[in-house]
């Protein structure tokens, strides 16, 4: 039987909670990345920005109608860095931890937690959602894995793949994943 230290299961619930914060207000700042006035010239062309994968062999694509985003937040000792982007019966979102700054070339590979005080993650999240069907991956013996190519002042590319569980244990194998989203930056 598994069972985790009181301090760590306390972080891995705090962890949880940053998440699910973040993520709501991730939705609250889509709205704000539609075009401006006529006069305004932008970086990137909105029509660029997606994210693709298989599940299970099936092609997925989420484009730029899909409100695909990208946001990072760090508090000094977490960087996070979060993408997701939203179908009307459909949900993708990617998150990465790391102890250190999110740049071009990082790469995250399953999910653990430091010791310590504070109590850092380490990894990479995926979670998908089609119709009722809700999946994750693990947080333990994740094979989740998630490369940062390229991050600009306007743009986060990367790829990813994984095996992600519903709460039946149904599984969904991702792979070919890659995403080219907007990014912003969360400020605390």
């Amino acid at each position: 039987m598994n069972v985790l230290h009181p301090i760590r299961k306390w972080a891995m619930c705090l962890n949880t909670v940053k998440i699910v914060l973040l993520s709501l207000l991730l939705v609250a700042v889509v709205p704000s990345c539609s075009k401006g006035g006529d006069d305004e010239e932008e970086e990137e062309p909105i029509g660029l920005y997606s994210v693709t994968f298989d599940a299970n062999g099936t092609s997925k694509k989420f484009t730029s109608d899909h409100f695909p985003v990208g946001s990072f937040y760090d508090d000094g000792a977490q960087y996070t860095g979060f993408f997701k982007a939203t179908a009307p019966a459909s949900f993708v979102g990617i998150s990465i931890y790391d102890n250190k700054a999110i740049v071009n070339n990082a790469q995250y590979n399953g999910y653990i937690m430091e010791d310590g005080y504070p109590i850092i993650a380490i990894g990479a999240v995926i979670n998908y959602q089609e119709g009722q069907t809700y999946y994750a991956s693990p947080y333990e013996n994740s094979n989740v894995n998630v490369k940062i190519t390229k991050v600009t002042g306007t743009t986060i590319t990367g790829t990813f793949s994984g095996t992600l569980k519903s709460e039946d244990d149904s599984v969904l194998v991702i792979t070919n994943g890659k995403f080219n989203v907007p990014v912003g930056t969360i400020s605390n």
